[in-house]
């Protein structure tokens, strides 16, 4: 920062240069993606987009033990705690490389949906204990 020191117009210069090449980086880059041919059969499953969700649940989780257990066995749903926090979980969804960028945030609510009717109907509380506080979580997905 030294070599800006009193130089107020020139460091404005070269941080507005720098954004100007990071969004043409960022373009460049949503471009190729948006423009990418579907990949092959080799590739189509091939894991590329994540989405994470934090469940809030009507109970709360005493051991999280069976995780680990879930986690070894599902490929394309990871189930984490919350660190201090035994009312809430983490899903990460995986999908592969034949979801094109447009459909991921439109199949991420539809998986996310799908899990927590399942838990909802796991856990014998489909009427909507869990469903109902987990849809503000969803749209709130990061």
């Amino acid at each position: 920062m030294d070599e800006w020191q009193g130089k107020p117009g020139e460091w404005i210069k070269w941080l507005k240069d720098e954004m100007e090449k990071a969004e043409r980086e960022a373009l460049g880059l949503l471009n190729e993606e948006i423009n990418r041919k579907a990949p092959d059969d080799d590739d189509a499953l091939t894991e590329k987009w994540k989405v994470k969700i934090k469940i809030f649940l009507p109970v709360t989780l005493n051991s999280p033990e069976g995780f680990e257990d879930w986690n070894g066995r599902v490929t394309w749903i990871k189930l984490y705690p919350v660190d201090n926090k035994k009312d809430q979980l983490l899903a990460e969804l995986t999908m592969p490389k034949m979801v094109p960028l447009g459909s991921v945030w439109h199949i991420g609510l539809g998986y996310s949906n799908t899990l927590v009717a399942s838990l909802n109907i796991g856990t014998g509380d489909y009427s909507g204990g869990i469903r109902r506080r987990t849809l503000l979580a969803i749209t709130r997905a990061y």
